[in-house]
């Protein structure tokens, strides 16, 4: 399964989580571990995320944007602040700008 398949299915997971309240462990039953990882660590770094999410979202209040479109930025933040591969690989594409 391709990363990118991953990613939407933890994305899915998370906004199954917010919706309807199933525990994220539950909802990613047979995942694959990219996936579980994602949406674990989005999850585990809500607060921080919605944070981030809240203070960069100009004339929109956390709870205007649509739950979907949440966590999408939500696991997206999460890969891009917390996986070490994707952070190595944004400062060796700045370095050589």
């Amino acid at each position: 399964m391709r990363r990118s398949d991953q990613r939407r299915d933890a994305v899915f997971a998370v906004y199954q989580h917010e919706v309807t309240g199933r525990p994220v462990g539950e909802l990613l039953e047979g995942a694959k571990p990219f996936t579980r990882e994602l949406a674990e660590g989005a999850e585990a770094n809500r607060a921080e995320l919605d944070g981030l999410i809240g203070r960069h979202s100009k004339g929109w209040a956390l709870s205007r944007i649509a739950p979907l479109e949440r966590s999408i930025m939500r696991v997206a933040l999460f890969e891009a602040l917390h996986r070490e591969d994707v952070r190595r690989r944004w400062r060796s594409t700045r370095q050589s700008s």
